[in-house]
């Protein structure tokens, strides 16, 4: 019977950590330009748009604080970079990487 308490406890702690946690998923905007954006597709594809210019890509998300992105650029191939990143209230700041940035969540 404690085991199941200690399971139960565990479970729902693991729940509420995911509900504080905002989503990733989404479309993200530059908000210095307007220019550049940024959508994290649930299950992984990533479409970067720059300028007018559509770019496929992937992510995973490796931790709390990182993310793997994949990104396929025309003549260097798959570029793969791990990069830190935060949100916070609708501000994802994207840092350590040549991705870095700090967008906004569009609606």
């Amino acid at each position: 019977m404690k085991k199941i308490r200690i399971l139960t406890c565990l479970a729902s702690a693991t729940l509420l950590a995911a509900w504080g946690e905002p989503p990733l998923e989404g479309k993200w905007e530059v908000d210095s330009d307007n220019q550049m954006a940024l959508e994290f597709v649930k299950g992984g594809t990533l479409i970067m748009s720059n300028h007018g210019r559509n770019a496929a890509g992937s992510w995973e998300k490796l931790d709390a604080t990182r993310l793997l992105l994949r990104m396929t650029a025309p003549l260097l191939g798959n570029v793969s970079q791990v990069c830190n990143f935060r949100i916070a209230s609708n501000v994802l700041e994207i840092s350590a990487c040549d991705y870095a940035a700090r967008l906004n969540r569009k609606p």
